[in-house]
C-alpha cells in the first residue's frame, strides 16, 4: 500500500508546483517508512498537512491513516483492512471518475450497479390495447437478489470464537488444545503439521489427518486414558487454519481467496464481491477435484432462509457461477415486483409465489402476460389468475406478468365537498336524501350559501355529468318535500359559502359539460360577461 502512496505523490509533484517540495520530501520519507514498516512520524504528518485537503485525504487513504484523527490531534492511527474486505460496488458516477484517472482499471461489461435486464428495462414498450399502437412505457424492473452484494463492506476475518461443528475436518495449520486433569494437570496446545501429525508430549506423535472433530476427541481421550494411568483429557480446538479457494465464473471479482476454514459457499461469495448481473443466483456450483459435489440456490436463502445446501469449503475448492438462466418479470400489484430467474418454476402461480404473492389492492382476474412470440413480435395474453386454468398457464423465458390493481374510483358512495365541516364519502343506500348527508346547519362552516348548492350526477351508461340545483333552506325546512332531493350512487354534493370565491368549482364543472358537447347537442352552459361577481 505505501508503494501506491508513493506513486500518488509523484503525480502530485507533476500536477502541483506549489506543493512540489513537500511532496518530494514525503516520497523519500515514505520510501524509508515502507522499508522499515514504521508508523508515519509527526514530521511526516506535518508534511502531509502542507498539501491541499483533497490530496491529504487521498494520501491518508492510501497510507491507511485515519485522516480525521490526523487533522484533529496530529497523531496517526493506522487502519488495518483485511485483504478479503469487500468494498461497496461503485456507482456509475464513481466508475466514470475512475475511468478518467490515470490509474483506472478497465471495467468489465455487466459491472454496473443496479443493472436491469434489457428485456424488462425502462423504455421497453407495452402494447396499448385501446389505441392499437405502442405508446406506453412499462415499469422498470430490477433483477431480484443482486443487491444482496451491493451493501456495506463485509470482512471475513479468521474465526476465533465460533463453535466448531462436529463434522469439522482436521487439517494442517489447525491447533488442538488438550487439558489433562486427575492425577496430572496440564494444558497443551498442539499444532497439526503438514503431515497431519501432532507431537503429543509424554505420548509421542499422533496421526490425526482426515479425522473430524468428533473422531479427534474420541481418539485423543482414548490414547490418554490407555497410556497415562489416572489421567483424563478434554479436547477443544484452538486457532484454526486458513484455506485457499477459487471463485470463478460470473463473480464480481473472480480469483483465488484465502478465507477461514469454517467458511461456507456464501462466505466465499461475499469475499469475492458477489455475483454480477449476468451470473446465476440459482445454480452456484461447488467443484472439488474437478467434480461437482454441490449446487446452491441463493433463492433458498433469500426467500426461505434455508442454508442446508450452503456447504462447508475445503482447501482447493472451486465455486463456479454460470450465466443466468431463463428469466421472467413480474410487475404491478405484487409484493416484490422484479425480474426473477427461473429454475423449476413453469406456471404463472409459481412465478407469483416468487414475487411474494398479491397485494390486497390487486385484481388478478384481469392480469396479462406480455410475450415475444416465435416471429419476434411482442404480444399480450389475457389470464385470470383467480382460476385454476390461469394459474396453470405456462410461463416462457422473457415473459412479463402484469397484475393490475382494483379501480381507484369509489362505487356506491355519495361525496360531499365545499363549505362543510366534514367533507368526504358516505355510503349510499336506497332512498337516501340530501339531509341524510347534510343533517343541518351545524354540518356547514360559518356563512354558508343556503340558497344555492349543486349535485353533480353521472348519467348512465356514458357516465357523463349533469348538474342539479339545491335549495338547502327548503330542504332543511321540509325534509319530505321535493327540495330534499333523492340521491343516486356516485352523486357529489357541492356547498358554497357567502362571499367565497366559487369560480374554481364552477370553471371545472363547465369544462366537463363542454367536453360532453356533440354535433347534435349544444353545451348546457351560459356565459355572463361584465362587471359581475
Amino acid at each position: 500500500m505505501p508503494v501506491i502512496a508513493i506513486v500518488v505523490l509523484k503525480k502530485i509533484v507533476r500536477r502541483s508546483g506549489i506543493f512540489a517540495v513537500a511532496a518530494s520530501l514525503l516520497i523519500n520519507v515514505l520510501a524509508i517508512s515502507h522499508a522499515s514498516a514504521l508508523t508515519p512520524t509527526p514530521q511526516q504528518i506535518q508534511a502531509i498537512k502542507s498539501l491541499p485537503e483533497s490530496e491529504q485525504r487521498r494520501l491518508a487513504a492510501q497510507l491507511g491513516i485515519d485522516y480525521d484523527q490526523v487533522s484533529s490531534d496530529g497523531k496517526a492511527s493506522p487502519v488495518y483492512t483485511p485483504t478479503d474486505s469487500v468494498q461497496p460496488r461503485p456507482t456509475n458516477g464513481d466508475r466514470d471518475q475512475q475511468n478518467d484517472s490515470e490509474d483506472s482499471v478497465p471495467w468489465r461489461a455487466g459491472d454496473q450497479n443496479n443493472l436491469k435486464d434489457e428485456r424488462f428495462a425502462e423504455g421497453s414498450q407495452e402494447l396499448n390495447l385501446d389505441e392499437g399502437k405502442d405508446v406506453e412505457k412499462t415499469e422498470a424492473l430490477k433483477l431480484y437478489g443482486y443487491d444482496l452484494f451491493a451493501g456495506s463492506p463485509t470482512t471475513f476475518a479468521p474465526a476465533t470464537d465460533i463453535p466448531v461443528s462436529t463434522d469439522y475436518l482436521i487439517g494442517p495449520g489447525d491447533s488442538v488444545i488438550v487439558q489433562f486433569y486427575g492425577k496430572q494437570s496440564a494444558i497443551h496446545e498442539l499444532a497439526v503439521d503438514r503431515e497431519g501429525i501432532i507431537a503429543f508430549p509424554e505420548i509421542g506423535p499422533l496421526n490425526v489427518s482426515g479425522m473430524n472433530f468428533t473422531e479427534l476427541k474420541r481418539y485423543i481421550t482414548k490414547v490418554v486414558s490407555e497410556q497415562m494411568i489416572g489421567v483424563k483429557a478434554t479436547v477443544t480446538m484452538g486457532a484454526l487454519r486458513s484455506i485457499r479457494v477459487f471463485v470463478l465464473g460470473e463473480a464480481y471479482r473472480p480469483g483465488s481467496y484465502t478465507i477461514s476454514s469454517l467458511s461456507t459457499m456464501t462466505n466465499a461469495l461475499f469475499s469475492s464481491g458477489g455475483i454480477t448481473e449476468v451470473g446465476s443466483l440459482r445454480r452456484i456450483q461447488l467443484k472439488r477435484r474437478g467434480q461437482i459435489v454441490g449446487e446452491f440456490d441463493l433463492y433458498d436463502l433469500l426467500l426461505k432462509g434455508d442454508t442446508r445446501h450452503d456447504m462447508r469449503l475445503l482447501p482447493g475448492d472451486v465455486i463456479f457461477i454460470p450465466t443466468i438462466g431463463k428469466t421472467v418479470g413480474v410487475a404491478g400489484e405484487v409484493k416484490r415486483p422484479a425480474v426473477y430467474e427461473l429454475k423449476n418454476e413453469s406456471s404463472a402461480a409459481e412465478v407469483i409465489k416468487l414475487a411474494g404473492g398479491f397485494l390486497p389492492t390487486a385484481f388478478p382476474a384481469v392480469s396479462k402476460i406480455e410475450r415475444i412470440d416465435a416471429h419476434g413480435n411482442r404480444t399480450v395474453l389475457d389470464v385470470d389468475l383467480t382460476r385454476e386454468q390461469g394459474n396453470a398457464h405456462q410461463i416462457r423465458d422473457a415473459d412479463r406478468v402484469q397484475v393490475f390493481s382494483v379501480l381507484d374510483s369509489l362505487e356506491d358512495v355519495v361525496l360531499l365537498d365545499g363549505h362543510v365541516k366534514r367533507p368526504g364519502g358516505f355510503a349510499w343506500r336506497e332512498g337516501m336524501r340530501v339531509t341524510d348527508v347534510i343533517s343541518g346547519i351545524y354540518s356547514l362552516l360559518p356563512n354558508p350559501d343556503l340558497n344555492y348548492a349543486l349535485i353533480k350526477r353521472e348519467v348512465q351508461p356514458t357516465r357523463g355529468i349533469t348538474l342539479l340545483k339545491i335549495d338547502l333552506n327548503a330542504a332543511f325546512r321540509s325534509p319530505e318535500s321535493a327540495a330534499n332531493k333523492l340521491l343516486q350512487p356516485n352523486d357529489e354534493l357541492l356547498v358554497f359559502g357567502l362571499g367565497e370565491q366559487r369560480r374554481i368549482y364552477i370553471d371545472e364543472l363547465n369544462k366537463q359539460l363542454k367536453f360532453q358537447t356533440t354535433l347534435s347537442q349544444f353545451p348546457n352552459t351560459a356565459s355572463i360577461i361584465g362587471n359581475v361577481y
